[in-house]
């Protein structure tokens, strides 16, 4: 059966229109921040934060473009102003080409058993 809490945009149907037009569904599966937090590094190091979940967990990643003021960009595995990966124990991110001190924001998601 499909219970819960379901709220549509204006104008929709809760009875009729499809998900995509939900605002929310509590029966939904959605993330939950482990742990989030700020950091820095200079240059071209490696930065790494112990997620202690014995799983490769899902993962945001912003790092500062300081050639740009107030600009953030999202490290993934192939941008090469930043890159972020993630194994079973730890996140990790660097800026490869880079110098200078970079401010970095990060949320590490999980999924409850």
């Amino acid at each position: 059966m499909d219970h819960g809490i379901k709220v549509t945009q204006a104008g929709y149907n809760v009875e009729t229109t499809d998900e995509t037009k939900y605002i929310l569904k509590t029966n939904s599966n959605l993330l939950k921040v482990k742990m989030s937090g700020a950091t820095t590094f200079t240059g071209s190091s490696m930065v790494s934060v112990t997620h202690g979940l014995g799983y490769v967990p899902q993962f945001l990643v912003y790092i500062e473009d300081i050639s740009t003021a107030g600009k953030m960009n999202m490290a993934t595995a192939a941008y090469n102003f930043g890159i972020a990966k993630a194994d079973t124990t730890k996140v990790y991110f660097f800026a490869p080409e880079s110098t200078g001190t970079y401010d970095v924001y990060y949320y590490i998601f999980y999924e409850q058993a």
